[in-house]
């Protein structure tokens, strides 16, 4: 019934649901980046660590990643 109504139950409650998970794409590029720390530095290193412990992440959050993301991809591509 709740399914069909399209709610949760959280809605059907009125509770708050938990926050969830990182999206795939911010965990896979989390670990894409930590794969290269001869490219990232010791900031940006302990910085992608911190993230794993996120469910969610912030605009910032998101943003600095995007930078790193494409310092590394940047630099793998030169590298190439």
């Amino acid at each position: 019934m709740v399914r069909a109504a399209g709610m949760t139950w959280h809605e059907v409650f009125g509770i708050a649901a938990p926050p969830q998970r990182q999206s795939n794409l911010a965990a896979d590029v989390i670990r894409e980046c930590l794969q290269r720390p001869d490219l990232v530095t010791e900031w940006e290193y302990s910085f992608l660590i911190s993230l794993r412990g996120f469910c969610r992440l912030s605009h910032k959050q998101r943003q600095v990643l995007s930078r790193i993301a494409d310092k590394v991809r940047r630099e793998t591509y030169h590298a190439a």
